[in-house]
């Protein structure tokens, strides 16, 4: 969750209603404190791979 908030340039408690939408959405899971992980696997890969 950090390194996200890092590379976006912001602080990892601003993220927080992102990411309690993506686990209400069931996109995302807490594996642990501070690690989120997608639901579908391989989905974090496609996403990466999509043009910006």
């Amino acid at each position: 969750t950090a390194a996200v908030a890092d590379e976006l340039g912001r602080k990892p408690s601003s993220l927080s209603p992102a990411r309690d939408g993506l686990i209400k959405k069931g996109l995302i899971y807490s594996a642990e404190r501070g690690l989120v992980a997608f639901t579908v696997p391989h989905f974090g890969k496609f996403l990466r791979a999509q043009p910006v």
